[in-house]
């Protein structure tokens, strides 16, 4: 898995990501995390500083099914917000598809954005060649090899099982009831049914594997 880093003029950021974003309003606005991203639901926590403090939330992120909450102010044109937003018409402006993850930095500040995606290569090159034909000016800034942290329960999987995991987690496999079936996702990654049940397998028990080996028998009887 790959790590991608794109940097967008405002306005190219707008026609590829966030049309639904009035970034006028804003001097910066910088994702701290994402809660869900699909074509259910958009949903994140974001940090804004606002050129003038008494914008009207609904000024800032208009259009249909859009929730915008306060979370916290940190002065007149500071705060951090939780966005929300209802089936998005077109995910990603119809440039991403299933297997391409945001992570972070994804920020915009006085007329520049950063945005960063985990991928694969062949994702990655498809994606790009996507944003020239139309016609959308991009600076690709990193694509790096996806390492995550010690620490981190992903670590200890194949890229494979992090990718089927993570797909499986953003579209809803693991929420009751369950939202998209082995069989759908299999399809969306390309792989057998039978493959990907065995990927997502493996990849929850050395999850359930490392989340346990920190519990001695008398912690958790």
């Amino acid at each position: 898995m790959r790590r991608l880093v794109l940097e967008f003029t405002g306005k190219d950021l707008v026609r590829f990501l966030e049309p639904g974003v009035a970034l006028e309003h804003f001097h910066s606005l910088r994702t701290l995390s994402f809660l869900r991203y699909d074509r259910e639901e958009f949903s994140a926590v974001c940090e804004v500083h606002l050129r003038n403090g008494d914008t009207p939330l609904r000024d800032l992120f208009p259009g249909r099914g859009v929730h915008v909450q306060v979370l916290r102010r940190e002065g007149a044109a500071r705060c951090i917000l939780f966005l929300q937003r209802r089936h998005p018409t077109e995910l990603g402006g119809g440039f991403l598809g299933p297997g391409i993850y945001p992570s972070l930095p994804y920020e915009y500040d006085e007329g520049k954005a950063r945005v960063t995606f985990l991928l694969d290569g062949n994702q990655a090159d498809a994606l790009r060649r996507r944003l020239r034909s139309a016609g959308i000016s991009f600076k690709v800034i990193s694509m790096v090899d996806a390492r995550f942290s010690h620490g981190s329960p992903l670590a200890g999987l194949t890229p494979r099982q992090q990718e089927v995991l993570m797909t499986a987690y953003r579209l809803g496999y693991y929420e009751v009831p369950r939202r998209v079936r082995s069989a759908e996702l299999a399809r969306l990654l390309k792989v057998k049914e039978s493959t990907l049940v065995r990927h997502r397998q493996k990849g929850e028990r050395e999850l359930m594997r490392r989340l346990m080996e920190d519990f001695s028998p008398e912690t958790l009887s």
